[in-house]
């Protein structure tokens, strides 16, 4: 069993067709980058997108092989698999608050020997938490194979699976020094202009590979767990006005923290791991949006813990830094007063800079207007006190009523992780069904939390 909830975690860290590539007609929406005081000028298309370097990794995997891992996870009602997988890692261009950097990430694709090739979806994987540097990029070399397990497993749907590893999660940084640019911990923006850049590039990189059977289309399904639901829903958000020429059928957002300041507020009154998680996101948007100084508004600087001076370094040197806050009892041990009466006062909106960050990234009240429809499969854990399943309750009512067509799913009895995990079955039905152009289910109607398919 525990072998079983062990390669099951696993998928989650990621989680099948033929479509026209004719380029779609349509009006691309001009949009002001930045919010929170950054002002800036995106780079244009033909500075970024581009592959650096690509290679295969020695990790092809048959189908039989494929039905074999899923076998082993308690998926079996998912086999037989279509396909197996090749891998490959890759590195590319992209751009940060105006300028050009390098991302990195990993690319798989269905494979089967002397199959024909054929047209494939794309499956945009956005990754849960894992750092704030380079050594904790999924692609990174220690954790890379494992990574790749959970790709394949995805890939033998019949999508080409796309899977950065966010901008400033560098696979290729020792650690040795700061990052450079550094990873904006739930910043909408960011995620999703590096994850469209990447798509671009491995669209360049893959006709180049030999023996490649899938032609990535610019059909793209989005696909995220944690830090990755909010990705999903920024990539969403920005991809009309930053890479107009896909075209995004769904989406797929796992125990995602949409309403950050809600959460921001429930961080603030009671130490829980939504406690730990406001002090990354807060520390690492100030450092994007501005030079980190307004930290100390935030943070305590007390003996012994010192939060606000090693917060900070930790985030840049440490894949870990949550075990900090192991033995914190009280939420003014880490915080401020200022900063708990905004939460006492339901006005951490207000509480500047941070109010403005949590604002600009939460997905109604963002200053960037929304011009698509896509629709979306919304999946939460009953139990779950990272994302804290009350407050992102109440978000799916108050994106509906936004406009947002989505289908809602709630584990019963489950956390944060198994929100995900054992929604396995259900997700891939609910992306296969789009893609194969079935009618949606009932929108925007939160049915009670039910058992799901794959609960150990």
């Amino acid at each position: 069993m525990r072998g079983r909830l062990a390669l099951l975690s696993l998928v989650v860290s990621i989680l099948g067709c033929s479509s026209s590539d004719e380029e779609p007609t349509k009006q691309v929406p001009t949009l002001e980058p930045g919010g929170c005081g950054l002002s800036y000028d995106w780079l244009p298309r033909t500075q970024v997108g581009s592959v650096v370097s690509s290679s295969e990794l020695a990790e092809t995997r048959s189908a039989p092989v494929v039905d074999t891992l899923l076998s082993l996870a308690g998926l079996s009602a998912l086999t037989p698999s279509p396909y197996g997988a090749q891998v490959f890692t890759l590195r590319y261009t992209t751009q940060d608050k105006g300028q050009r950097v390098e991302a990195t990430g990993m690319v798989a694709v269905p494979w089967n020997e002397d199959a024909p090739a054929f047209d494939a979806p794309v499956l945009l994987e956005l990754h849960g938490t894992s750092g704030f540097s380079g050594p904790c990029a999924p692609s990174a070399p220690a954790t890379q194979h494992d990574y790749a397990l959970a790709l394949t497993i995805l890939a033998s749907r019949g999508f080409v699976v796309v899977a950065p590893d966010f901008i400033g999660l560098d696979a290729a940084d020792d650690g040795t020094q700061s990052p450079n640019p550094r990873h904006a911990y739930l910043n909408a923006e960011q995620v999703a202009v590096g994850a469209l850049d990447m798509v671009r590039a491995a669209r360049a990189m893959l006709p180049k590979q030999a023996a490649v059977l899938a032609r990535p289309s610019k059909d793209l399904y989005l696909w995220g767990p944690s830090q990755g639901g909010h990705a999903v829903f920024a990539t969403e958000l920005y991809a009309p006005y930053y890479a107009s020429e896909f075209r995004v059928k769904a989406a797929v957002a796992l125990v995602p923290p949409t309403d950050l300041v809600a959460l921001a507020e429930h961080a603030l009154s009671v130490a829980s791991p939504t406690t730990v998680a406001l002090v990354g996101a807060m520390v690492s948007l100030d450092r994007h949006y501005s030079d980190g100084s307004a930290v100390p508004q935030l943070l305590t600087d007390a003996d012994p813990t010192h939060f606000a001076t090693r917060m900070p370094t930790l985030m840049d040197t440490d894949c870990s830094p949550a075990k900090e806050f192991d033995g914190v009892t009280d939420v003014a041990e880490v915080f401020q007063p200022s900063a708990l009466t905004s939460a006492q006062s339901k006005s951490f909106d207000s509480f500047a800079p941070f109010g403005c960050y949590a604002l600009e990234n939460s997905f109604t009240t963002t200053s960037v207007k929304r011009v698509s429809d896509t629709p979306f499969l919304f999946v939460l854990g009953e139990n779950d006190d990272l994302v804290y399943s009350p407050v992102e309750r109440e978000d799916f009512d108050r994106l509906c009523a936004f406009g947002y067509r989505m289908e809602y799913l709630e584990c019963a009895g489950a956390d944060h992780v198994q929100g995900a995990t054992w929604s396995i079955p259900e997700q891939v039905r609910w992306l296969m069904d789009r893609v194969d152009g079935k009618p949606l289910g009932t929108l925007c109607q939160r049915a009670p939390a039910q058992q799901c398919d794959a609960q150990q």
